[in-house]
C-alpha cells in the first residue's frame, strides 16, 4: 500500500517519516506545500510533487486530490496519507471528505475538523459528559462572549483562536492573550478580525504544569490502544511554544484513563498526540489533540515505539492491539528551537545556556542532525544557514 506524506513547515516532521521509510528499505511520496522541499529526491523518497508557489488552498486542494486520484488508479488500493503540521491536515480532511475511500488518515470519527478546531473538540467532549477531562470552556465569538467568560471563570484567563488561520505561523503565542491583555487595541484587532471572518476563539481558566511539565500521551487507537507517554521538558516560546526538549516517560499512565476516555469518546482511528496540563487541584486536563505526526515523531521511533507502523494496521483494519511499548527512556532536542530561545532572549540567556548544556549531557537525539537518510542533515544545514542569513539581513 502507496504511503504519501503531505509535508509543509519546517519539514521537521516529515524528515522523521521519510528515515522511517529509509529505515524500513521502502518509500513514500511525497505532497510538498513548501516551493522547495528539502525531500526531494532524497533516499526513501519516490515521487515528490511540489504545486506552483503561488498555488492557493483551494488550488492545492484540487492537487492533491488529483495525485490521490492518480496513485490510486496505479495501485488499485487506498492511499495512506500522514500530514506534517495543521495546514496538510486540514487539506487532507478536506480529500477526506471528497474521497473516503481513497484516503486512509488518522483521524477522530466524531469530529468534522478532526482535533483542528478547539470549539469543535472541547464542545464535542463537553457533550458527551467528559468535562473533568477538559478545562472549562467558552467558545468566543462576540465581546459579549468575552464578559460572560470573565465573569464566569475564576482569573487567570486565556483567549485563543480556535482554529489556526491558512498559512499563518502562530509560534510564539502571538494569538494568546492573556485576561489582563484582552482589552489591548492588538487585542480587539485580531478579536475583531477574526469574528468578522466568521471565525471563533475559545476562554479557559489558565491551565497548571502537571508534574512540574506539560505532558502528553502518544497513542495509536485501532482495534485497541498502545499507549505511551513523554514529557516536556524545555519549550519555546515559554508561552504558546512548541517542545524543543521532551523525554520519554516508561511505564508511566498518568494520563492513561483520560485518553482512554477522550479516544473513545471521538472514535479516533490511527495516531495521535494528548497534551495535559493540570487544574488547580492537579487533576490532567486536556490542553489538545493531534491526529498527525508531531514533532518530536523521531523520539518514539528510536526509543521502541513504531508507531507508523502501528498507525497503519490501525487503519488497513490489520490490527493495532492494545499494548504499551517498552520504550527506552531517551531524550530528543531541537537544537534549532534552543538557540533561537537564547539568541532572541525569551528568558535569561544564562538559565537557557545551563539548559541547553544539560540537555546535551543527556546524549539527546538531535532534530535533523540525528537524521540517518544520506544527503538530509548537509541539506538542513545549508536551508538553517540561508535562513539565518535572511533573518540577519532584515536587521
Amino acid at each position: 500500500m502507496e504511503i504519501l506524506l503531505v509535508s509543509g513547515g519546517a519539514e521537521t516532521v516529515s524528515a522523521s517519516m521519510v528515515g522511517w521509510a529509509y529505515s524500513r528499505n521502502t518509500e513514500v511520496r511525497v505532497f510538498s506545500l513548501r516551493p522547495k522541499s528539502l525531500l526531494e529526491g532524497l533516499p526513501g523518497v519516490r515521487e515528490t510533487l511540489t504545486p506552483r508557489a503561488t498555488s492557493g488552498r483551494e488550488e492545492l486542494l484540487e492537487s492533491l486530490c488529483s495525485f490521490v486520484q492518480r496513485i490510486h488508479a496505479e495501485t488499485g488500493e487506498a492511499v495512506i496519507c500522514l500530514p506534517s503540521e495543521d495546514d496538510s491536515l486540514g487539506l487532507l480532511l478536506d480529500a477526506h471528505a471528497r474521497l473516503p475511500h481513497i484516503v486512509l488518515m488518522s483521524r477522530c470519527r466524531s469530529l468534522r475538523r478532526g482535533g483542528l478546531d478547539k470549539a469543535e473538540l472541547f464542545s464535542t467532549l463537553t457533550d458527551r459528559g467528559l468535562s473533568e477531562w477538559i478545562a472549562p470552556t467558552k467558545v468566543i465569538r462576540s465581546w459579549e462572549d468575552v464578559e460572560r467568560a470573565c465573569a464566569t471563570f475564576p482569573a487567570p484567563l486565556i483567549f485563543k483562536p480556535a482554529c489556526k488561520p491558512w498559512g499563518r505561523n502562530l509560534q510564539g503565542g502571538s494569538k494568546l492573550f492573556g485576561e489582563d491583555q484582552i482589552g489591548s487595541a492588538y487585542a480587539r484587532f485580531e478579536l475583531e478580525a477574526s469574528w468578522d471572518a466568521g471565525e471563533a476563539w475559545v476562554a479557559q481558566p489558565k491551565l497548571q504544569p502537571l508534574e512540574g511539565h506539560e505532558r502528553s500521551a502518544c497513542v495509536v487507537r485501532g482495534n485497541g490502544l498502545a499507549y505511551t507517554e513523554v514529557v516536556e521538558l524545555f519549550k519555546y516560546p515559554a508561552r504558546g511554544g512548541s517542545a524543543c526538549w521532551v523525554r520519554t516517560q516508561p511505564h508511566s499512565t498518568l494520563l492513561r484513563e483520560a485518553t482512554e476516555a477522550i479516544t473513545s469518546a471521538l472514535d479516533l482511528v490511527g495516531m495521535a498526540e494528548l497534551s495535559f496540563l493540570a487544574d488547580a487541584d492537579g487533576k490532567p486536563r486536556l490542553l489538545e489533540l493531534n491526529t498527525r505526526p508531531w514533532l518530536q515523531m523521531e523520539l518514539l521511533l528510536h526509543s521502541g515505539f513504531d508507531i507508523i507502523e502501528a498507525a497503519i494496521g490501525a487503519l488497513t483494519q490489520s490490527g493495532c492491539r492494545p499494548f504499551q511499548p517498552e520504550l527506552r527512556e531517551t531524550d530528543w532536542i531541537s537544537l534549532e528551537r534552543l538557540c533561537a530561545k537564547f539568541l532572541r532572549g525569551d528568558g535569561a540567556r544564562s538559565a537557557t545556556l545551563a539548559d541547553i548544556s544539560s540537555a546535551l549531557c543527556h546524549s539527546p537525539l538531535i532534530s535533523m542532525w540525528s537524521s540517518t537518510v544520506p544527503g538530509l542533515r548537509a541539506r538542513w544545514i545549508r536551508w538553517l544557514a540561508r535562513r539565518l542569513v535572511s533573518q540577519i539581513g532584515k536587521r
